[in-house]
């Protein structure tokens, strides 16, 4: 905003917005009409698609596709556009999430030798990651995919099949893939080295494969059986209190002697107290004469 107020006041202003790709499909079977040519109605989605909300791109890239053919098919779209097509990706991002890392490089050796760029390989893998996204977030997400009824089905069996951290990690591995592309790196090795990380996320250092990693180790791993609540044993009857026979035996046999009376001093004992108390008052008595 750097025109003064009373300028912009004087202005007109129109802010473009993207149009809906089945608005782009309907205007460009309508000119394949006028120009007396067959557009297949998938042909006309995948142009929509392609030219991201611009009619001015559709439209270009329809007058490509009737330069080589009054037939324009999804066939004649996606080799006018230069396009990898739907079968390698399907067939791609299966061995990917198979972790076949053999399978997918011999993909991309084939797809290499075809002359297709790595770098649109790699944006429309990253773009086949993000449908599985919106299917696996979304109740309907045709609207927002706007793709065939048969490829959308085929792709929702696909995205059922792959948890959504798995597909969030491709998506994040895949994107920075096309950052280093841009810095000038080797195409072709980045986009290997990328799809062996999701293929294998154990040589993976993030936290998103990490993640992976955790995850497929509890899918792994059996289900522990839930334990039943342990049962309380029946209750025992109390024993029976030891009979206490000893104690009552005793008693009675108390109860039974006799108590023993005081055994009287024997005699022989008093009798000889007798005879010491008599020589005791004998000597008393000689005391005189024997003070004499």
């Amino acid at each position: 905003h750097k025109l003064p107020a009373t300028i912009r006041s004087r202005c007109q202003r129109f802010d473009f917005h993207r149009i809906a790709p089945q608005d782009i499909a309907g205007r460009l079977t309508y000119v394949a009409q006028q120009e007396q040519a067959s557009l297949d109605p998938q042909a006309a989605l995948l142009i929509a698609r392609l030219s991201d909300g611009a009619m001015r791109d559709a439209l270009s890239l329809l007058d490509q596709c009737l330069g080589r053919s009054k037939t324009v098919t999804e066939q004649v779209v996606t080799e006018a556009a230069g396009l990898v097509g739907r079968e390698p990706l399907f067939a791609l991002s299966g061995a990917i999430a198979a972790g076949n890392s053999a399978r997918a490089l011999e993909l991309i050796d084939q797809l290499y030798r075809e002359s297709k760029d790595m770098a649109r390989l790699c944006e429309e893998l990253s773009s086949h990651f993000r449908g599985m996204m919106l299917i696996k977030l979304m109740k309907d997400a045709r609207e927002m995919l706007a793709v065939p009824e048969a490829e959308y089905a085929r792709l929702k069996k696909q995205a059922l099949s792959v948890p959504l951290s798995a597909v969030l990690h491709g998506m994040e591995t895949l994107q920075g893939a096309l950052e280093q592309m841009a810095r000038g790196a080797d195409r072709r090795t980045v986009f290997e080295l990328a799809v062996l990380r999701l293929c294998s996320p154990k040589l993976d250092s993030s936290p998103a494969a990490l993640l992976r990693r955790v995850e497929a180790l509890e899918q792994g791993a059996p289900a522990r059986p839930q334990q039943a609540a342990p049962r309380k044993a029946p209750a025992q009857p109390p024993s029976p209190a030891p009979e206490q026979r000893e104690a009552p035996r005793r008693e009675a046999e108390k109860a039974e002697e006799p108590e023993k009376a005081v055994s009287p001093a024997p005699p022989g004992n008093a009798e000889d107290k007798f005879t010491r108390l008599q020589k005791s008052a004998q000597k008393l008595a000689e005391w005189p004469e024997i003070l004499q």
